[in-house]
């Protein structure tokens, strides 16, 4: 059998058969035991029961025969056939017996077939159960499947374990050549930084106070006069004198 069966698969196809098998048991059985008692046979009861059981008995012996290469597997056959025929044999004596039963072929025949329908139909069906039974190595795919199954799966994400990596600070460094913005390159920038902050203290020594926006202008060019003046309005809101300020971006 190449497709591995579930257990709930085979309840479903061996559970239909049991239930007419057991169906077709019980009508053979009450057939069975009328017919032993007219014919004289001690404890008619037992007799369904023997010739039955004798037939399931002989199916599963063949087939353990066979899966475990038993030589002999035609015993339990002979015997099979022998109280199949029986069984058979005896529901159709028994329909026939009946005074319903008209004399006439057909009727006959009808009868025979009717009667012999729940012996084949157990006999067929007891054989058919036994096939679809799993055998000892589908027993065990089975198994492994449910453990398969069963097994936990870890379906959380997997988390990388963190990496310490050394953190350090960002630093810009200045680099000749590179232009910082309207034509001056960092360098230019930065001198002409300190030139602003070297003039403010004077002017500070001079006059006392820090110089004004006119006085930016008459001591740089146009060009270097809106750039002091611009880092004077960028820390406006800063409360510090525009000296401290500059040296603040000397630092």
């Amino acid at each position: 059998m190449n497709q591995i069966r579930s257990w709930s698969q085979v309840v479903w196809q061996v559970g239909p058969l049991s239930v007419v098998g057991v169906l077709a048991m019980c009508i053979s059985y009450t057939t069975m035991i009328d017919v032993a008692a007219r014919n004289g046979i001690p404890l008619p009861e037992l007799f369904p029961l023997v010739v039955d059981l004798g037939i399931v008995s002989c199916i599963i012996t063949t087939a353990q025969y066979r899966h475990l290469s038993i030589r002999g597997r035609w015993m339990p056959t002979a015997l099979f056939v022998a109280l199949s025929v029986i069984s058979v044999f005896a529901n159709a004596s028994h329909a026939v017996s009946q005074p319903q039963v008209r004399s006439d072929a057909v009727s006959i025949i009808i009868a025979i077939v009717l009667a012999g329908t729940p012996s084949v139909t157990f006999q067929m069906a007891t054989h058919i159960m036994l096939r679809l039974i799993p055998d000892r190595h589908e027993r065990d795919q089975m198994r492994h499947l449910d453990t398969q199954s069963l097994a936990p799966v870890d379906q959380s994400p997997e988390v990388l374990s963190p990496v310490s990596v050394k953190q350090r600070p960002l630093t810009l460094v200045p680099t000749p050549g590179v232009r910082a913005g309207e034509g001056l390159s960092v360098d230019e920038v930065a001198a002409l930084k300190a030139a602003a902050v070297e003039w403010m203290h004077q002017y500070r020594a001079t006059h006392g106070v820090d110089p004004s926006k006119e006085a930016v202008s008459s001591q740089f060019d146009e060009r270097d006069g809106r750039r002091v003046r611009g880092w004077f309005r960028q820390y406006a809101n800063e409360q510090e004198t525009p000296a401290a300020i500059m040296e603040g971006a000397l630092a």
